[in-house]
């Protein structure tokens, strides 16, 4: 309650997403993130895939702006 009367719906909420190797697992998460009560403001996806997965991509890609996907090849 003391949380609640304090401005928490005026906090922004970032998650960054560290993937390397993974295709199906930041997929999950990022769906089950978009699927809280609470949408994340920022869901950044940090992949080091090497080589890129298509699926994981065109995923990403698929939410436009709401998801910010960065890929730092090794």
């Amino acid at each position: 309650r003391l949380i609640m009367n304090s401005g928490i719906k005026n906090l922004k909420i970032s998650v960054i997403i560290p993937t390397f190797g993974r295709e199906s697992e930041p997929i999950t998460v990022v769906k089950a993130l978009l699927d809280q009560s609470r949408i994340p403001d920022e869901i950044v996806v940090i992949d080091q895939n090497v080589p890129r997965f298509e699926k994981l991509d065109r995923f990403l890609i698929s939410y436009g702006e709401k998801v910010r996907h960065i890929h730092f090849p090794d």
